[in-house]
């Protein structure tokens, strides 16, 4: 072989290996980048899903403290009625006792 069919040669595996290095620093750059891109998409994702949490969190409590005192609220008035119940017919059993013993 000539010298200048090595130098040729020599030239163009050189070229061959700068261009595989740059595609090998391109892919390592291009993964790289995706892995930051997915991290941050993560990192999005997980802050939004705190958001809304802490939003259906806060409704939620919202909720169960309205049904909590329309409860207690029914609750008291059930109580009252049983009450008022209660109290005419303690004053009938008091009346019955009053009968049974005078008309003893």
């Amino acid at each position: 072989m000539s010298l200048e069919a090595i130098k040729t040669i020599a030239d163009a595996e050189e070229n061959s290996r700068l261009l595989l290095q740059g595609a090998r620093n391109a892919a390592k750059k291009a993964v790289s980048d995706a892995e930051k891109a997915g991290a941050a998409a993560v990192t999005g994702a997980r802050e939004r899903a705190a958001v809304e949490l802490h939003e259906l969190m806060k409704t939620a409590e919202e909720k169960a403290a309205a049904s909590a005192v329309e409860l207690s609220q029914t609750t008291e008035s059930k109580c009252a009625a049983i009450r008022a119940k209660t109290m005419t017919r303690m004053d009938d059993a008091a009346a019955f006792i009053v009968r049974r013993v005078v008309e003893s």
